[in-house]
């Protein structure tokens, strides 16, 4: 993407494919919006709209706080500063990220803050704030003090309060050391059979994929076409790991490859970088929240509640058979893409089936097996 014309219309950039789109800093925050159009005329008047509504988007704060000033209100509650603060946000981040914000104030903060007001909201209420929720938390996936970190730093911006605020108990390694994770558990083979043959094209792709792989979700989820390589006429993903930023080769199962060149026919069709392209999110690939439905219609097949199981558990069952079948840890690792240690102490169960073999072969004739005596020589002898 490059500028239109830098002496003319700075704020307007250019594609290959030729669609421009607005691109403009406001009050500090750089905004990039489609003008779903080639004309550089409409371009312009559709830019000058955008910003306008971005610009009124961006002080509805402002607006909010004026509109309570004339009616008296100078003592607002944190409810409402909290509504105002994800209207505020919401033009600059994605809708996932504000229904997180919405998350945490139903679960994790409006219990303690909902009856409080702005003139109580100073370092002895966050401290208090901090211990209730340490003693009185539930299992939880985003980060509480994420949220009110962003929370404290636009009251700032906003001058509601003046001066900063520390969070000190509830800090990463207190929240790492004692909160309530979900146990970590594994599918059964047969399990494991029942999601390879989900039958949904796309989602039963990826299932395929990821038991026999073991791959991240992500990873497999934003695969792009060019990453499905052929190596001495061998079919491989070149799989990107988005946690530890590297690349690693992984043979494509002989079963599935027939599946993999027809959703490459596909993606090429609806002409996507991405080999599984979303129907809805036109030239993106599928979201997670749609692999987690598909996902949840499999665990309801075998008889799991949702939440109980989730996809990442086809990962620690991958490395768990690979145990099992006495795989060279440092092989399993390259293919997981995880440090020898993690591999071991996190994602490695060992199956009762395989505790029950090892057992059964197990000879007790080996107890009448003679020992080796080992003795001192006798100094004279030598």
């Amino acid at each position: 993407m490059k500028r239109y014309s830098p002496d003319k219309y700075s704020h307007i950039y250019i594609k290959e494919s030729g669609d421009l789109y607005f691109v403009k800093s406001i009050n500090g925050i750089r905004y990039k919006r489609s003008l779903k159009t080639k004309k550089i005329r409409e371009a312009l008047s559709r830019a000058e709209e955008l910003e306008n509504e971005l610009r009124k988007e961006f002080d509805k704060s402002d607006f909010q706080r004026s509109e309570r000033k004339r009616k008296g209100v100078h003592n607002p509650s944190l409810e409402i500063l909290w509504n105002e603060f994800l209207d505020n946000k919401f033009p600059r981040v994605e809708h996932e990220t504000r229904r997180n914000y919405g998350y945490q104030w139903k679960n994790n903060l409006s219990e303690f803050f909902a009856k409080r007001h702005l003139k109580d909201f100073n370092q002895k209420l966050i401290n208090e704030w901090e211990l209730w929720f340490l003693k009185n938390r539930d299992i939880h996936y985003f980060n509480p003090r994420k949220a009110m970190v962003a929370f404290k730093n636009y009251l700032l911006k906003k001058k509601y309060i003046h001066s900063d605020l520390e969070f000190e108990k509830l800090d990463k390694t207190t929240l790492k050391g004692k909160i309530k994770v979900r146990t970590k558990l594994t599918f059964t083979r047969s399990e494991l059979q029942t999601i390879y043959n989900y039958s949904a094209d796309t989602y039963g792709l990826i299932f395929k994929i990821a038991v026999t792989t073991g791959a991240r979700v992500a990873e497999i989820t934003k695969l792009k076409t060019n990453q499905i390589k052929s190596v001495n006429g061998i079919m491989h993903i070149d799989f990107y790991s988005f946690k530890n930023k590297q690349n690693r080769l992984v043979l494509v199962n002989k079963k599935i490859r027939p599946l993999i060149k027809e959703q490459l026919q596909k993606a090429k069709n609806q002409k996507s970088e991405y080999l599984f392209c979303s129907n809805r999110r036109n030239g993106k690939h599928v979201g997670l929240t749609s692999v987690d439905r598909h996902f949840g219609i499999v665990l309801e097949k075998m008889g799991y509640p949702r939440g109980v199981k989730v996809f990442h558990d086809i990962r620690r069952s991958f490395a768990s058979m690979t145990a099992d079948n006495g795989w060279p840890p440092l092989v399993a690792c390259a293919i997981l893409d995880m440090s020898l240690e993690i591999y071991q102490k996190v994602y490695c169960k060992v199956s009762e089936d395989a505790k029950s073999k090892k057992l059964n072969d197990f000879d007790l004739g080996l107890f009448n097996n003679r020992s080796i005596e080992i003795v001192d020589e006798d100094e004279s002898d030598v």
